[in-house]
Formats: C-alpha cells, structure tokens, sequence
C-alpha cells in the first residue's frame, strides 16, 4: 500500500522545517556582522531560541507526539519571522546603500513568506485529526456526516467538503479560487 496524502503532507513539513533550520543556521553563522554588537546579538539570540526549538520540534513531529504540531507552528512563524527580518533588515541596507546586495535580501523575504504560509496546513483541521490519530484508517473517522476530504485544485489544500453542496461560487478559503469548476457542477 502507497503512502497517503497526510503522510506525504507531513514528510514535506518535517524536511521543510528541517531545512528552515539548517538555512538559518548557515545564514547566520556564515554571515558577517560588520563589527555591529547589536547584530550580532541578534543573531546569537536567534540562534540561541530557534536552533533547540527546531531540533525538538522535529524530533516530536517526525514521532508524532502530542504537542508536535505547536512547536512545528511555533518553529515556523520563527524562522519565517526571523527570514523577513533579516530579508527586510539587508534591503534597508541596500536602499541606504550600506549594501550592494539585493538578491538575497530578496531571497529570504519570499522564503519567509514561504515558511509562515505553511502555518495554515498546520492548522487545518484534517491534519490535525490525522497527526492525532495513531492508525493510519483515522481519517476518515475526522470526516462528519457526508464531508469528503478533498483538496482545491489551485493550491491543493486539504478541505472537508460536501461533494453535492459544492457550487461554482464556492472558494477555497486559503487562495480564494474557485473550488469547482463551472463545467463541473
């Protein structure tokens, strides 16, 4: 038997975290402070919070604990928190022309977007059920009445949906797009 979408889902988070991390870490030990006390408190401070909260945060989700999905919740709007940051910090740099980098600034300012959207799949209430429940058959028993889980066409959220209630002005409350399609109804 495959490997289903919850699972697939929940790898792709565990190694998005665990990447974050390593990112942050690299970026910010590799990273020249310019002789700045402020900065490099900063990054200690940081790296102080972030590096123990990620380790045990992916040490809990990868063995499904209890409270994995708060500390994944918590290591993402972090290190999300932290790449806008640091992505904002280098392009005020750059625009008071203390640096001639814009790429990266750039680069860590959509990698936080990236990592706090990723808060919402977190969140959702499928996945929660799913994360909760040990066996692999608990997915279903998350769906009431005649919901079917099914995910948006555009963004591939998971959404809990009632297949013969769905109409073309239903949108997916994630992107906004529409759920079905108008040759579909």
């Amino acid at each position: 038997m495959g490997i289903g979408a919850m699972e697939r889902l929940h790898r792709h988070l565990c190694r998005f975290i665990a990447i974050d991390i390593l990112l942050l870490v690299l970026l910010l030990t590799t990273t020249s402070t310019s002789g700045s006390a402020t900065l490099s408190l900063f990054y200690f401070i940081v790296l102080l919070v972030i590096i123990p909260i990620g380790v045990i945060c992916i040490a809990f989700m990868i063995r499904r604990r209890p409270h994995g999905i708060g500390l994944g919740i918590s290591c993402l709007g972090l290190t999300g928190s932290a790449f806008l940051l640091l992505g904002g910090l280098g392009v005020v740099g750059y625009l008071t022309g203390n640096s001639d980098a814009i790429l990266l600034p750039t680069v860590l300012t959509l990698l936080g977007i990236s990592t706090l959207r990723r808060i919402p799949t977190m969140r959702n209430p499928s996945y929660v059920s799913w994360y909760g429940n040990q066996n692999e058959g608990g997915i279903t028993a998350a769906v009431v009445g005649h919901e079917v889980l099914a995910t948006c066409p555009t963004c591939h959220s998971i959404l809990a949906v009632i297949p013969d209630g769905l109409s073309s002005s239903d949108r997916c409350p994630n992107c906004g797009m529409a759920l079905v399609l108008s040759e579909e109804e």
